[in-house]
């Protein structure tokens, strides 16, 4: 599943499946990947207790060690925003719609 190209994935599983750690290294990979484009990436949890421990746990060591310490904008360090060159990744709750809606918006106001 790691090795998969296809764009589009489904997958059906019980809980705590590692499966989070997958898709936060996809996205991680795709936003350094692409940073030429600015890509914006958003990864929702379904709290946002979920969130800022996965965030701080298992995020926040990887980004600080290693290959990533050294692309990572540590002028923009956040729970729920962090910067890779020039793409930025995104973290909410999904548990309220509000949460993700104007991400946009918070990054290129216009």
């Amino acid at each position: 599943m790691i090795n998969d190209q296809h764009p589009n994935k489904a997958v059906i599983k019980s809980r705590q499946l590692g499966l989070s750690e997958i898709g936060v290294a996809e996205m991680i990979h795709f936003a350094d990947l692409h940073s030429y484009a600015g890509v914006k990436c958003l990864y929702t949890f379904p709290t946002n207790r979920q969130m800022k421990d996965f965030v701080s746990t298992r995020i926040n060591p990887l980004l600080e060690a290693g290959y990533y310490s050294t692309i990572t904008d540590k002028n923009i360090d956040s729970l729920e925003k962090k910067k890779i060159r020039n793409s930025f990744l995104l973290f909410r709750s999904s548990s309220k719609g509000a949460a993700v809606e104007g991400v946009d918006k918070l990054l290129c106001p216009r």
